[in-house]
């Protein structure tokens, strides 16, 4: 894997333009092509836009050529099935693991599930996470354990809480711009969490619409850096400061932008981003 600190990730959704169902838009090929374009160095995929991609007669060697070609590495998998451990759970990781070894994918998002009721304990939890990330380092990946506000993993302490039950060397936080501004802590708990414990770092602004719920707004609400209300610049600067050192995911979801040809919002969102993170590095060094 040939991916650098500070490299862009085009994360699934900022080139997919997903439909209302989550189904992408815009062909794998396309979206490869305007990472390219933009200097993105790799790419993200959800597990069933992959699946849909297969579906549709593009075969691995087709896409491992189209990446090659843009320069552009298949870099994240979005959306790692984990929990519940069961067979059907492993059937539906055994997928993904293939593509992650077939690719030499870098990273495997495991974003915390919405679970009714008491649901599982943070030693449950823990422990499927440390089942998934054994199996994930077999093939040489890294798992990012995201926390999302609706869940009962909110916050980046709580995620790090379980990552550290779990005690896996692959095992990290991913740290969403979105979800840890939202959760009502910017600086204090992340500035406590040890640099190799952060795997991955999604980069996104937003505008907030109380009116809306906590998934739907996220959805609908992100924004280029500096175009939000966000601490996006507070949030790298910190993350900066303790020592991390990931490529950035960019994930935003810009409805306002969508009347853009592909390769121009590329373009757009990799220099907004750029700017951000050179001006968070050069205030925290």
């Amino acid at each position: 894997m040939s991916l650098r600190p500070g490299d862009l990730v085009a994360a699934h959704y900022l080139l997919a333009r997903c439909d209302r169902n989550g189904v992408a838009r815009i062909p794998f090929t396309d979206r490869v092509e305007a990472a390219g374009a933009a200097g993105f160095a790799g790419i993200g995929v959800q597990p069933a836009d992959y699946a849909r991609s297969k579906a549709n007669g593009l075969s691995d060697g087709a896409m491992a050529e189209v990446l090659a070609r843009n320069d552009v590495e298949l870099a994240e998998i979005d959306g790692a099935p984990w929990w519940p451990c069961d067979s059907s759970i492993v059937s539906a990781q055994d997928e993904v693991l293939r593509v992650g070894e077939r690719f030499s994918v870098r990273l495997l998002n495991a974003a915390m599930p919405t679970i009714e009721g008491d649901g599982p304990t943070d030693a449950d939890l823990a422990a499927g996470l440390a089942r998934l990330a054994d199996r994930a380092a077999s093939v040489g990946m890294l798992v990012g354990f995201e926390f999302l506000p609706w869940t009962p993993v909110r916050d980046v302490v709580h995620a790090h809480a379980i990552v550290s039950l779990a005690s896996r060397s692959n095992l990290g936080v991913t740290v969403d711009v979105w979800h840890h501004s939202v959760s009502g802590d910017v600086t204090q708990g992340l500035a406590g969490i040890p640099a190799s414990d952060i795997v991955s770092v999604q980069v996104t602004d937003g505008v907030r619409d109380a009116s809306l719920s906590p998934l739907a707004e996220t959805m609908v609400g992100r924004r280029l850096p500096g175009e939000g209300e966000l601490p996006v610049v507070e949030v790298l600067r910190t993350l900066h400061a303790i020592g991390v050192r990931t490529p950035y995911s960019v994930e935003i979801v810009s409805l306002p932008h969508r009347h853009l040809p592909l390769d121009d919002w590329a373009a757009l969102a990799a220099g907004s981003v750029r700017r951000a993170a050179a001006e968070a590095a050069a205030f925290a060094d």
